[in-house]
């Protein structure tokens, strides 16, 4: 069973890149680089750090592998996240890149262009949000008790939330 699944879901810098260490790169070469013998696609499993010379299995064609002594199996990028400890695939990506020397695909100049105009709306909104809760509570100073809906929806959505996140960092 492979340890992470890549979806149509994931960033297609992500998917491309998949796709092209598959290419280059064979858990032969990998094995090899990580100090393994492999002979007739067949190794001593480096992710158990099994005995038996013959217990993980080397698909060429496919350039998949298999471990028949712990159930594992997977491509490439499976096997360096396994054997590394990698929590992501894009840690197993950068990983096997600069080990093998591939560079990656990198997102288009258009997607930055995009965050930037995303993070410019964002900001936009917090500063048109902060303004109108100042507004609120500038009300509420000058005149408590005077819009009891305002109130309680500003301690509702202000202040409690503050006080309760003071209170957790100051008390653990």
């Amino acid at each position: 069973m492979t340890t992470q699944h890549i979806t149509k879901r994931e960033p297609y810098a992500v998917r491309r890149g998949i796709e092209k260490l598959k290419a280059e790169v064979s858990a032969e070469t990998y094995l090899r680089a990580q100090g393994v013998e492999v002979k007739r696609n067949r190794a001593r499993c480096i992710i158990h750090d099994g005995d038996n010379p013959e217990s993980f299995d080397i698909n060429p064609e496919t350039k998949r592998w298999r471990c028949h002594a712990c159930g594992l199996w997977g491509d490439i990028v499976d096997l360096c996240t396994l054997v590394e400890g990698h929590v992501e695939i894009q840690d197993a990506l950068v990983s096997l890149s600069l080990r093998f020397g591939i560079e990656l695909p990198t997102r288009p100049e258009r997607w930055h262009k995009r965050q930037d105009e995303k993070a410019k709306v964002r900001e936009a909104k917090r500063q048109g949000l902060t303004k109108v809760y100042q507004r609120r509570f500038y009300r509420m100073l000058r005149n408590p008790g005077a819009h009891l809906e305002d109130d309680a929806a500003l301690w509702d959505e202000m202040y409690l939330p503050a006080y309760l996140a003071a209170s957790q960092r100051v008390f653990g």
